[in-house]
C-alpha cells in the first residue's frame, strides 16, 4: 500500500490519543502565529481510504512546516467513529480535540464552529482553508442539512454518509451554506478546493468575501487529490507566486503520474496519457466586476449556443446524459460579438490571472469519457476560463427531475448578471 509505513506511523500517533474526549485537551501555549491552514477533511464516505493516505502525504508534507507556523487537520473518515483535530506540523503529530461523538462534517454549523475554534486557539498574521472531499459545485440540494437527503447527484460539498456506505443518511453541505458559515471570520489568505468541480462562477462569486483567493479545478479530480507532500510548502509559501506555483506542482504531478504506474497499465485509463488536470487561481477580489461586465454584455436570450463546448459536469435523465458546467470562456466566445467578449475577456483576466489546460480529465461519467476520446473536446488554451458557468437552457426542462433552471436561482450569481431578465 502507498506510504504504508509512514501511515503506520500516523495512525499509531493519533490511536494513542483515542480514549480522550475533547475537555482532556490542554489549549497550546499562547503564541502568535505567521500562517495556519486548516485542511478540513471530510472523508466520511468513499474516499475514506484516499484520506488516510493523504493523511500521510500531509505528514510528509509538513516537515518544512516550523513552528511559526502551524498545519491543522480536521478528520473524518470511515475508520473512526469520532472525527478529530490534529496539529501535523514539522512532521510531528499532536491531537487538538476529539469529538464526543460521530458528527456530520457536512453541518455549516460545526464547519464554522471549528474553523472559528481553530482560529481562536492559533491566531496567526493570516490563514488557508483546503476543503478535502466530494463536491459538484454550486448544485444545491435545499436544506441539504436540515433534514432532507440528498438525492443522487444532487450536491454541492463535504458528502459524509455517517458510516453509512450505502448513503441513506447522506448529507451535503450547499454553497451558499458555507459562504454564510464563512461570514465573520478571519479573510483566508486562500481557499484551495481539493474536490471536484469547485471552480466554477457561481461558487467563485458565493465566497468571494471569505478569501483573496480560490484554487482549485472546474472538473472532477482523481481521489488522491493534491500530492501533499509537495504541495504543503507551498501553502505557507509568502512569495507573490504560491497560488501559481501549487497550480504548477498540481498539474506537473498528474502529468507525470498518467504517463506512468497503474494509471498507463490501465487500458481505461490510457486516455489520460500526457494529460493532467484543469485548474486555476480565481482572485475574489475581481469577482464582482467580472459580475458586472458581465450582465452588461451577455443579453438574456431564449437560447444559447454550447453545442460541441467543453463542460465539466453532467447527470442521467431518463437514460439521457445531460451536460452542465459549461467552460465559461467558451461559451462566451461563442455566444458574443467579438467586442464584447474582448472586453469581457479583459475582466476575466483580471478575475483568473494564472490557469492551466487539460482537455482530458479522469471522470466517472463513460459519456463525458467517450466525448474527451473522440475529440469533441478539442485544446482551446485560448478560449479556456478556468472557470465553469451554468447556461439556462430548456433542455433542462425536458426531464423530471432536472431542474437546473430553478436551483440555479438561489445562488448569488444568479441575480448579479440578470439571468431572471426578459429577453
Amino acid at each position: 500500500m502507498r506510504h504504508l509505513l509512514v501511515l503506520l506511523l500516523l495512525l499509531a500517533g493519533v490511536a494513542s490519543c483515542s480514549d480522550y474526549d475533547e475537555e482532556h485537551y490542554d489549549a497550546p501555549e499562547p503564541q502568535h502565529y505567521g500562517r495556519v491552514v486548516v485542511v478540513y477533511m471530510s472523508g466520511d464516505n468513499n474516499l475514506s481510504t484516499c484520506a488516510l493516505n493523504d493523511l500521510a502525504e500531509l505528514r510528509r508534507g509538513s516537515r518544512a512546516v516550523d513552528g511559526s507556523d502551524r498545519l491543522l487537520l480536521f478528520v473524518d473518515h470511515l475508520r473512526d467513529a469520532r472525527p478529530y483535530v490534529i496539529d501535523v506540523t514539522a512532521g510531528a503529530v499532536d491531537t487538538v480535540m476529539r469529538y464526543p461523538s460521530e458528527v456530520y462534517a457536512s453541518d455549516p454549523a460545526l464547519f464554522r464552529s471549528t474553523l472559528d475554534s481553530l482560529m481562536r486557539r492559533y491566531p496567526a498574521d493570516d490563514y488557508g482553508l483546503v476543503l478535502w472531499g466530494h463536491s459538484s459545485g454550486w448544485l444545491i440540494e435545499r436544506d441539504t442539512i436540515a433534514g432532507t437527503l440528498a438525492p443522487a447527484g444532487r450536491r454541492a460539498y463535504g458528502y459524509d454518509s455517517r458510516g453509512d456506505q450505502g448513503a441513506t443518511t447522506a448529507r451535503w453541505m450547499n454553497v451558499t451554506q458555507m459562504a454564510r458559515a464563512l461570514e465573520g471570520l478571519p479573510r483566508f489568505r486562500f481557499i484551495m478546493g481539493d474536490c471536484c468541480c469547485m471552480l466554477c462562477v457561481e461558487t467563485a462569486y458565493e465566497l468571494r468575501h471569505a478569501a483573496d483567493y480560490l484554487i482549485g479545478s472546474p472538473a472532477e479530480i482523481p481521489g488522491d487529490g493534491a500530492p501533499y507532500d509537495v504541495i504543503v510548502p507551498l501553502l505557507f509559501s509568502r512569495t507573490d507566486s504560491f497560488c501559481r506555483d501549487i497550480v504548477d506542482a498540481y498539474y506537473a504531478h498528474y502529468q507525470a503520474t498518467y504517463q506512468t504506474g497503474e494509471y498507463a497499465q490501465d487500458f481505461d485509463m490510457a486516455y489520460l496519457q500526457g494529460y493532467s488536470v484543469p485548474l486555476a487561481v480565481v482572485d475574489l477580489q475581481h469577482m464582482d466586476a467580472l459580475a458586472e461586465v458581465t450582465r452588461r454584455v451577455l443579453m438574456p436570450r431564449e437560447q444559447y449556443s454550447v453545442d460541441g463546448l467543453t463542460y465539466y459536469f453532467g447527470q442521467l435523465f431518463a437514460y439521457s446524459f445531460v451536460p452542465v458546467m459549461y467552460d465559461m470562456g467558451n461559451v462566451m466566445a461563442r455566444n458574443l460579438p467579438y467586442a464584447d467578449y474582448a472586453q469581457w475577456r479583459v475582466a476575466l483576466d483580471k478575475a483568473v490571472p494564472y490557469r492551466l489546460n487539460s482537455s482530458r480529465w479522469m471522470t466517472i461519467y463513460s459519456a463525458l469519457r467517450s466525448s474527451m476520446r473522440s475529440s469533441t473536446f478539442e485544446p482551446n488554451d485560448t478560449a479556456y476560463a478556468g472557470l465553469s458557468m451554468f447556461v439556462p437552457l430548456s433542455l433542462y426542462d425536458r426531464y423530471a427531475g432536472c431542474d437546473y433552471n430553478e436551483t440555479i436561482k438561489t445562488t448569488q450569481w444568479y441575480d448579479a448578471i440578470g439571468w431572471g431578465r426578459e429577453p
